[in-house]
């Protein structure tokens, strides 16, 4: 039973024996996981600018449309 218990596990990334190519794998995903939650970063300071534009816009027609009154 424990045979089947290993086999359902998922293989993991084959490590290097060399150092240099290690740090360079490492590197690698770290630069990947930096590039990630910098676009999630951006996506939230763009949703955030939309939506203070948005609320700008509207604060700007109700003052056009009291103006008006």
């Amino acid at each position: 039973m424990v045979e089947n218990e290993k086999q359902r596990k998922f293989p993991g990334k084959e490590v290097p024996e060399n150092s240099d190519e290690l740090m360079i794998q490492v590197a690698s995903s770290q630069l990947r996981a930096d590039y990630r939650k910098s676009l999630g970063k951006e996506h939230a300071r763009r949703s955030w600018d939309f939506e203070v534009k948005k609320n700008m816009e509207s604060k700007k027609d109700k003052e056009e449309n009291n103006s008006r009154k």
